[in-house]
């Protein structure tokens, strides 16, 4: 995610302050009625203050109608007017009477009782703050689908490049800014790598040649709404990648027609690439065979490549055939990309262009929301903001629902919050700028940026956690139970062995520390009572976390959240679904 300056920060906060206003007539009739209730308590306790009533009404409503967190951002942004009277000077009596008045109306405290601990933080469901019709709101969202999709593949493969091909092409990124990263590019030696620059911004990847980290753009074609994961194709950034998969509805493999074999053998990384997103539940693949116009488009290699690529996806990784499309392109010449390639160069490909292949996979993903579905998120980034109990966090809605004003609880921390507002960030590739697009309503699969307020201790909350609604709190685990899935192993996998263990954007140290049945994936055998698993063993396993407490939910519950990879020695070793919190 783009880092953000000061001034984005304060032009955030301004157009979130713009795009809402208080209406009463919009309130729900429970918020109008409270509101009502504690209008006249708060009249009494500001007085001094000479605030009007409409002030006073939008400082209950901006405060959730909590009467006390109301008059705390009275006492801190407004001062006491002075009251006037006969007399050019108040009398020492009447000053003593009046600072007397504001210390007791005011603070409600006394010495005692500010020694007193802080009372422990009541759990409250919040209500929305504005009344909408839900039913209209999906309708809208529903005519322009998002659709996620990561782009996975061997180092080199122009990943980077065929995204900024596609961006460039469509127009999203204007050729004053690719002239730019083309002068830049040509400057290091690198003129070739204009175009993948417009993802790879940090000066790490530039001057190295390879995307480091997953990088994420939002964009809209007529049609359909996208949001592209550029992940890293070098084995040094593995679990970058696996962040980046679960992330997705989809994947496009480029896969380098000049140097498949490389990238496909034991030391590659497509071939692991390709293990990681079929056992994170990802389904559908778009096969982009990259690089076409340095062979001269020859028909005989793309078959070649094809050929031997579909005997692993459906043989060893029981894709089904209908799931997998493949593409001839060019991703820096952008043939078949946006713009179809001449006849004249492949005449023996027909078939639709990669922006084409994607809009036709957006409308086929089934983008229907249950109303009913528990609202969970998982954080992918956080922005400290400048009051100390107020947070950005940023992060794709795993399912479910939310509004602002909704009340929230992180965990494994259990800190909870309201939701101030919610924004879509759309970025501008190429520059330092975002756009914050208000949203009355979040629904699955968008990633979304939730301004959140009333937090306690900011520094609990990390990335990974997952966000739910206070009725739906996820508890933490420390050991839990799954199916696991292992792959070619070097040396056996005892009791005790630790791993790294990947959870969406968590990666955490764990061991296995039970064995409770092995199925041999080949001969069908299960014996129990093992103390070690090994190649192609299906397991049922109880699992350590050798860290904190991880928000983990099952498999039948969430089909991505409940799914897990394990890597040890740099290797991926295999993948699970969680079956039994522990």
């Amino acid at each position: 995610m783009n880092d953000y300056d000061d001034d984005d920060i304060i032009d955030y906060e301004n157009d979130t302050q713009a795009g809402e206003q208080f209406n009463e007539d919009n309130l729900n009739d429970e918020d109008y009625n409270l509101l009502y209730d504690l209008l006249p308590e708060l009249k009494e306790k500001t007085k001094l203050y000479q605030i009007p009533d409409d002030k006073l009404k939008e400082l209950l409503w901006l405060n959730y109608f909590e009467l006390d967190d109301t008059l705390e951002e009275i006492k801190r942004d407004f001062k006491p007017k002075k009251t006037t009277s006969n007399f050019q000077k108040p009398s020492p009596d009447e000053q003593k009477k009046e600072l007397h008045k504001i210390t007791q109306i005011i603070s409600g405290v006394n010495l005692e009782e500010s020694s007193k601990p802080a009372p422990k933080k009541k759990l409250t469901t919040t209500k929305p703050k504005t009344k909408i019709n839900v039913d209209k709101e999906l309708q809208t969202k529903n005519q322009k689908p998002n659709l996620s999709f990561v782009v996975i593949g061997h180092v080199d493969s122009g990943k980077s490049t065929m995204i900024g091909r596609l961006l460039y092409d469509l127009k999203i990124v204007d050729s004053k800014t690719l002239h730019k990263l083309t002068k830049e590019s040509e400057n290091i030696g690198k003129a070739s790598f204009s175009l993948a620059w417009i993802m790879d911004q940090t000066s790490e990847e530039r001057s190295r040649g390879v995307t480091v980290d997953i990088c994420q753009t939002q964009f809209e074609t007529e049609t359909s709404s996208f949001t592209i994961i550029d992940s890293p194709g070098h084995k040094d950034y593995v679990p970058q990648m696996i962040n980046g998969v679960t992330q997705a509805d989809i994947a496009i493999v480029i896969i380098d027609a000049n140097s498949f074999e490389s990238g496909f053998d034991t030391q590659g990384q497509t071939r692991e690439h390709l293990t990681i997103a079929k056992n994170l539940g990802m389904e559908k693949c778009i096969i982009a065979i990259n690089k076409m116009d340095t062979n001269s488009w020859s028909e005989h290699r793309f078959e070649q490549i094809r050929d031997t690529l579909a005997e692993f996806l459906l043989d060893d990784l029981q894709y089904e055939k209908r799931n997998i499309i493949y593409i001839p392109v060019s991703g820096y010449l952008g043939d078949n990309v946006v713009n179809k390639v001449k006849k004249t160069e492949c005449p023996w490909y027909s078939g639709k262009t990669l922006i084409e292949i994607l809009e036709q996979e957006n409308q086929l993903v089934n983008h229907a929301i249950d109303k009913e579905s528990p609202f969970i998120m998982t954080i992918n980034d956080i922005q400290e903001l400048s009051r100390n109990d107020e947070l950005l966090i940023s992060g794709r809605i795993n399912s479910g629902l939310i509004q602002p004003g909704e009340s929230i609880i992180i965990s494994p921390s259990q800190e909870t919050g309201v939701v101030d507002s919610i924004s879509i960030t759309m970025s501008n590739v190429g520059s330092s700028s975002v756009k914050n697009d208000l949203q009355k309503l979040a629904i699955k699969g968008e990633f979304v940026e939730l301004k959140l307020k009333k937090l306690d201790v900011l520094d609990n909350i990390k990335v990974g956690d997952l966000v739910t609604l206070i009725n739906n709190k996820i508890t933490p685990v420390k050991n839990f139970q799954c199916e696991l899935n292992l792959f070619n192993l070097e040396r056996p996998l005892l009791i005790g062995t630790p791993f790294i263990l990947f959870r969406s954007n968590i990666s955490i140290p764990a061991r296995l520390s039970t064995i409770h049945s092995i199925e041999n994936t080949k001969s069908g055998k299960v014996s129990k009572k093992r103390k070690h698993l090994s190649s192609n063993n299906r397991a049922i396993v109880d699992i350590e976390i050798l860290d904190r407490d991880i928000p983990l939910v099952t498999f039948d519950d969430d089909m991505k959240l409940g799914r897990l990879v394990i890597r040890k020695d740099g290797m991926t070793i295999g993948a699970g679904k969680v079956t039994k919190l522990l």
